[in-house]
């Protein structure tokens, strides 16, 4: 294994086709492993602002802090990668733009502006922190997560998870192809199931979800805001009350019911109505 460590200045720091140790430390630096490496590698880029990137093997790549606007690169290619951003506004590439893997994504804490994260074909998990976050999956099946700020998190291909942030952000969720099951979080989000048998829960505010194709569940639990379903086809999609324990049989779901000019309104209780 080789341990490979840079200055306080500006480096540029090539790896080994092993495994390497490659710590960047302070400045703003350029990290990689080395061509052709096959190696499970750890990178550390320090502070300053870095670009960082691992090869072949089952690597970890650390941001730490930096500053400026998205001025940090971390690619990961094939294998199972573990990238961290660390402070500030990052981009981070899982598995490259078509490369096979598992990966894992973590966005930096504490980004002022946005984080991108665009995972690879393999089966992903990434999850961003706070600031205003962009999440790609891509064709496979992936598990995405927004935190705290104003997120939007696509999730490509394949049969996906999805959670929307649990503050007051403004989420947009996009479940894309595939059978996705997407979890608003807090905020007044806006959500599109795509293509495939989606199964949506409405969050903590007041929402906007969008069915499209397939025959989809939208979901609700008391306390869920005020939201609207848009493109309900009435014989395919499904609207699942079970979870709020307050409907016996379809007669009270009927009662609870009011025609109005922008749509049937279902009233669940004071703090949650779904418009559809």
């Amino acid at each position: 294994m080789a341990d490979i460590t840079g200055t306080t200045g500006a480096d540029i720091l090539i790896g080994t086709p092993g495994d390497d140790i490659i710590d960047a430390l302070a400045g703003n630096d350029e990290s990689y492993a080395g061509p052709g490496d096959i190696g499970n590698d750890i990178v550390s880029g320090g502070d300053g602002d870095d670009r960082l990137g691992a090869g072949a093997g089952d690597d970890i790549v650390l941001g730490d802090n930096h500053d400026g606007a998205l001025d940090l690169g971390m690619i990961g290619d094939d294998g199972s990668n573990e990238l961290f951003g660390g402070d500030g506004n990052d981009l981070l590439i899982t598995g490259g733009y078509s490369n096979d893997g598992t990966d894992a994504s973590l966005a930096g804490a504490t980004g002022n502006a946005y984080d991108g994260l665009i995972t690879g074909t393999g089966n992903s998990i990434a999850w961003a922190g706070t600031g205003n976050d962009i999440v790609y999956g891509a064709g496979g099946n992936d598990t995405l997560g927004g935190g705290d700020g104003n997120d939007e998190i696509n999730g490509g291909g394949g049969d996906d998870v999805i959670y929307g942030g649990t503050d007051n952000g403004v989420d947009i969720l996009r479940g894309g192809d595939g059978n996705d099951l997407i979890f608003n979080g807090g905020g007044n989000d806006i959500v599109f199931g795509g293509d495939g048998n989606d199964t949506m829960w409405g969050g903590a505010d007041d929402d906007i979800i969008t069915t499209g194709a397939g025959a989809d569940v939208v979901g609700f639990i008391s306390g869920n805001g005020h939201d609207t379903v848009t493109d309900f086809t009435l014989g395919e999609d499904i609207l699942d009350l079970f979870a709020t324990g307050l409907f016996a049989n379809a007669s009270e779901v009927i009662e609870a019911m009011t025609d109005t000019p922008n749509g049937v309104v279902l009233t669940i209780d004071a703090n949650t109505s779904v418009t559809f």
